[in-house]
């Protein structure tokens, strides 16, 4: 059971993170900043943890509070990891999270990881931390999250766009997010900008990326979460492919009417889908 012990805020490390902090937030802005500025050393546990409750922060007292005191150029592998953990917690402070459900969380946690692998050197860098070896993703959550970032971006909204654009979200919205990115690029001239159609589609979108796995990814390798991925984007092209007909401009199927659209919502562990609709959990074998 790990053990807490207050930073006092005049400290030079509670000094240091809250710099370190605010650099990861000015990097990639998000909607929120959840820590309350409480930093505690943890004896034992994870390196880091927030608490979404209370908004406090700990730090691991021996892996990564030691390695926030300036270049360490003996111990350089140490120094990544404690740079690491607290970019990965500055992204998880910038996301709210009211809802929480296994498949968010899980999709949560894999845009954590993609932001910190995406952005660590030149965090790093602009903290003065330079030359640390950059991080080798092997989750799958992270596999699978940076797979589905690329099914989603394109010319009309690119990865990097796309990825500021989660970091900003509160969590129950990403998979949203990623279905309009999933409308922008593949479906911009069947779907022109119509708030109702797009919410449609959209809830359409989300469906085949609720995969029944993504709450056994956060303890699975990368393989298993290139496998999701790859189940997901069959789903996610066949969608494609259906709303294509039925919105193609040379008047291919009609328009689904509000009567068609709400038969196409479905339910999500009983809750309301990003979407402001409701949307099914796939269930086993059905190839999501």
């Amino acid at each position: 059971m790990p053990r807490y012990q207050l930073v006092p805020p005049d400290s030079q490390v509670h000094q240091e993170f809250s710099r370190l902090h605010r650099l990861a937030q000015q990097q990639r802005p998000g909607s929120a900043d959840l820590w309350n500025g409480e930093l505690y050393a943890a004896e034992g546990g994870p390196l880091g943890q927030l608490n979404s409750d209370s908004g406090a922060i700990a730090l691991s007292s021996e892996r990564v509070l030691p390695y926030l005191a300036g270049p360490a150029p003996h111990d350089r592998a140490n120094q990544a990891q404690a740079l690491r953990t607290v970019l990965e917690l500055s992204t998880q402070a910038s996301m709210p999270n009211a809802t929480p459900s296994p498949h968010t969380d899980a999709l949560a946690t894999g845009i954590t990881q993609v932001r910190v692998t995406t952005d660590f050197e030149t965090f790093a860098q602009r903290a003065g931390y330079p030359d640390l070896p950059p991080p080798v993703p092997q989750q799958g959550t992270h596999a699978a999250a940076d797979s589905l970032l690329t099914q989603a971006s394109g010319l009309n909204k690119s990865r990097d766009a796309l990825l500021s654009e989660l970091v900003a979200t509160p969590v129950g919205m990403q998979f949203d997010r990623l279905a309009d990115g999933v409308v922008r690029n593949r479906l911009r001239e069947e779907i022109p900008y119509d708030a109702g159609r797009q919410e449609a589609a959209r809830a359409r979108l989300v469906e085949p990326m609720l995969h029944e796995a993504w709450p056994q990814l956060p303890g699975h390798d990368a393989a298993a979460g290139r496998q999701v991925a790859d189940e997901i984007r069959s789903g996610l092209n066949s969608t494609v492919e259906e709303l294509r007909h039925e919105h193609h401009p040379s008047g291919m199927g009609s328009a689904p009417t509000n009567t068609t659209m709400e038969g196409q919502m479905r339910f999500l562990d009983g809750q309301v889908s990003p979407t402001g609709a409701v949307a099914r959990r796939p269930s086993l074998g059905d190839g999501a």
